[in-house]
């Protein structure tokens, strides 16, 4: 996947990121604090 826009909600245990698809679709993930250290965006998809 190929995003040209990526958003952070940044919160004090729960991360919200956003991103639009290939297909213009919003994309939402919740990651929390530790899954975010590790989080590739090349791993976007939900």
């Amino acid at each position: 996947m190929k995003a040209n826009v990526i958003g952070l909600d940044i919160a004090k245990n729960i991360f919200h990121l956003y991103s639009i698809d290939e297909n213009d679709k919003p994309v939402k993930k919740k990651l929390k604090r530790a899954e975010l250290l590790v989080f590739s965006p090349t791993t976007l998809s939900v």
